[in-house]
């Protein structure tokens, strides 16, 4: 399990980073799988709100059906697995929801349940 990075410097240059990193993976599975992405997330003073959120029922750019959805689980994964690696290291709130391409119920992941929706 990864843990909070010490020194605030290091902290706020490693949040940049990898919230940059989260965006990017948000925005790909938006893209490749057509797919609508929202992330919120705090920067590590609690300050800061940065949103995305992708356009829902964008063309995916894989026609392939059984390969899109192979992406789409490879993609979601990693994708999940960057914010919580965001939130441990840094310490920031981050929330992430993503559609399911089939009309499934959507995934949702928060680092602390509810205290995004009730601060904001």
């Amino acid at each position: 399990m990864a843990r909070l990075i010490e020194t605030d410097r290091k902290r706020r240059l490693a949040f940049t980073t990898r919230r940059r990193g989260l965006l990017d993976k948000a925005r790909q599975l938006a893209v490749l799988c057509g797919v609508a992405v929202t992330v919120v997330c705090t920067d590590p003073e609690g300050g800061a709100l940065t949103v995305m959120e992708t356009e829902e029922g964008v063309p995916a750019l894989m026609d392939n059906e059984r390969k899109r959805g192979l992406a789409f689980r490879n993609r979601r994964r990693g994708l999940l697995e960057k914010a919580e690696q965001l939130a441990a290291l840094c310490g920031a709130q981050v929330a992430v929801v993503c559609a399911d391409p089939w009309g499934g119920a959507p995934t949702v992941m928060e680092t602390e349940a509810g205290v995004l929706a009730r601060a904001y």
